[in-house]
């Protein structure tokens, strides 16, 4: 009986064994493999131009991928926007850094229809669209308080939907609020006074 067991411990301590063993190995294959610890950190070339980030992936032992192109504002032209693996991170020397560079050209974005809105909502409008504001006209009218007349850009009325350079400044004339003493024509355009003859003046 003792001896049965004896042997069963022995059978059980080389199994154990073995399988550290293995363990062992796999561990140091996986070691050598992947050549833990000797890794480069990757540089920030955010807000480079795109030939200089090359030449610096380049001097570090990195490649690299333009994957796609965008158009942001706080960004210069060929200037790379976004990369993967981020500035700072650890890989292996030969990483592939895939980069996204800001495009040459600003995008085209479609002018909305501004006419009969309220200045408010054509303020919030303009900035979904990636437009700006430019200058405000008023004008008296019958129309009431606050309601774009018309949509301008550099002087001429811009029509909806047409194609305009993202971030276009758009002028708008705005009717405002009207005295008791104005009058108007058929068409609710403002009629302006006429000045009276000089009285003459007697000596």
């Amino acid at each position: 009986m003792k001896r049965k067991l004896l042997i069963y411990l022995l059978n059980f301590v080389g199994v154990v064994i073995v399988f550290l063993l293995i363990i062992w190995g796999l561990n140091s294959w996986m070691h050598s493999y992947t050549k833990h610890g000797e890794t480069i950190e990757v540089p920030d070339i955010t807000k480079v131009r795109l030939d200089k980030a090359i030449e610096i992936l380049e001097e570090g032992g990195f490649r690299y991928e333009v994957i796609d192109s965008v158009y942001r504002d706080n960004f210069k032209k060929m200037d790379i926007v976004e990369q993967d693996p981020i500035g700072g991170s650890f890989v292996k020397k030969g990483r592939r850094i895939y980069l996204i560079v800001n495009a040459l050209d600003k995008p085209k974005v479609p002018m909305p229809r501004l006419t009969n809105k309220s200045l408010s909502l054509a303020k919030v409008l303009l900035k979904n669209s990636g437009l700006r504001l430019g200058n405000i006209e008023n004008k008296k009218t019958t129309l009431g308080d606050g309601l774009v007349l018309a949509q301008m850009r550099n002087g001429d009325t811009i029509r909806p939907y047409s194609l305009v350079v993202k971030g276009t400044a758009i002028d708008l004339i705005v009717s405002i609020k009207t005295d008791p003493t104005d009058v108007f024509d058929e068409f609710g355009n403002l009629i302006e006074p006429t000045l009276s003859e000089e009285p003459i003046l007697e000596e």
